[in-house]
């Protein structure tokens, strides 16, 4: 292991005679130096051990989750490691289909330079050397971090799959050249042009890989607690009508639904019989109080910011109804097979518009579920001549609040029969 130390260290602390840091000579003498060290062996091995790298956002992990079911029941005796983000933690690690979950936060390597790769290294040299791994998959599709490629080489895995940076040439207009994964994956792939969700885009990479798909549903686990804890909460809510488990959170304003409008909306769902517990973290509770002084008195409940990950999750599994922006609650509402209503920011006539990459409504959608996807029919002002991903650029709530109310309630009536 020495050797790879050192040569480790020299590209982190001194990459060549100009000061620059150059992939190709790094490449050529750590695979040396890997060698030397005992990885990148040929050797098959009775007992695989294979590692999977999913470092980004609670939604993206949970579409990846029947990747993880699949995995098992092809390698049924492999060793599996999962590598996730702090954000998607706490739903992974009760995972029954991996040995292992490890959780990190992948650096920048635009913020911190070289020394976001020696991050990357020395978590590398602290979880997984020891484990000498045959196969690393990065599910990621198209653009891939070049930190989380970083990650699957420098974790010494004999074969490292992911997805090309070509595949967006199927979609974008301006064509993109492949540039690390040359050197830091050994097996980049396309999936078919066809090919537009996320989870399927997923799967494909295990097909490619030569396994087979029997199930393409995503699940999520939570423990006794979690279950037990949210059965005694909705107990007495259950008593007035429907359960409806509502998001007003999103990661951007202009995919959060304007709160007047969803409160519009509830008012008219209340008549009809439901009650709303409303969830997210704690950036969104001060809106769950809005929410329920604006309402009829105990027909809304906020537990934004004040239960858990899971417990949050437990809440919706055990609702009648999700309903919200598209968050990774959405998503997991799928995941617990709950009929979903979801707004969207994109409006139907932005859809065809660099479909595989810029379309987040193809993309993200409620995977296998029940659904009504709400979406305003036009763009409007500068988002009619933008190309952009989901549509719309505006800082706020813009295009997603042509969305009528009246529509939430129609799609309510839908699902709710």
């Amino acid at each position: 292991m020495d050797r790879l130390e050192k040569t480790l260290e020299r590209f982190l602390h001194a990459p060549d005679d100009a000061g620059r840091f150059s992939l190709p000579a790094f490449h050529g003498e750590m695979e040396n130096a890997f060698r030397e060290a005992g990885f990148r062996s040929g050797t098959e091995r009775a007992m695989p051990s294979i590692l999977v790298l999913r470092l980004d956002a609670m939604g993206d992990n949970i579409l990846t989750t029947p990747v993880l079911r699949e995995l098992r029941r092809n390698h049924f005796s492999a060793h599996i490691t999962l590598v996730t983000s702090p954000a998607a933690y706490p739903l992974m690690e009760l995972c029954p289909y991996v040995n292992k979950v490890l959780c990190f936060q992948l650096p920048k390597i635009r913020e911190e330079g070289m020394a976001a790769i020696g991050k990357i290294a020395g978590f590398c040299r602290e979880h997984l050397w020891q484990r000498h791994y045959d196969l690393c998959i990065c599910p990621c599709w198209g653009s891939q971090p070049t930190e989380e490629r970083f990650l699957a080489y420098l974790s010494g895995a004999r074969e490292r799959w992911g997805y090309s940076d070509l595949v967006n040439n199927f979609y974008m207009p301006e064509p993109v050249a492949a540039t690390e994964e040359r050197y830091l994956l050994n097996h980049a792939t396309c999936n078919p042009p066809e090919m537009i969700h996320e989870a399927e885009r997923y799967l494909y990479l295990l097909e490619v890989m030569g396994m087979t798909i029997r199930d393409r549903h995503p699940e999520l686990w939570l423990g006794a607690g979690e279950i037990q804890w949210a059965e005694d909460y909705v107990r007495s809510m259950r008593e007035g009508g429907s359960l409806i488990a509502l998001c007003v959170g999103a990661k951007d304003l202009n995919r959060k639904y304007p709160l007047e409008q969803w409160i519009a909306a509830m008012e008219e769902i209340i008549r009809l019989g439901g009650n709303f517990v409303v969830l997210g973290g704690p950036q969104e509770r001060a809106d769950g109080e809005f929410l329920r002084q604006r309402l009829p008195e105990g027909k809304v409940r906020n537990m934004a910011g004040r239960s858990s990950m899971r417990e949050s999750v437990a809440l919706i599994s055990l609702s009648d109804l999700y309903m919200g922006n598209v968050t990774g609650m959405m998503h997991a509402a799928a995941a617990c097979g709950r009929p979903v209503i979801t707004i969207f920011r994109e409006a139907v006539d932005r859809e065809g518009i660099c479909t595989g990459v810029c379309s987040e409504y193809r993309r993200f959608s409620p995977y296998m579920t029940d659904c009504v996807i709400l979406r305003p029919k036009h763009a409007i002002g500068k988002c009619r001549d933008l190309i952009c991903y989901g549509g719309c650029n505006a800082s706020k709530a813009h295009c997603i609040a042509q969305v009528r109310p009246e529509e939430i309630v129609e799609a309510y009536r839908i699902l709710m029969g």
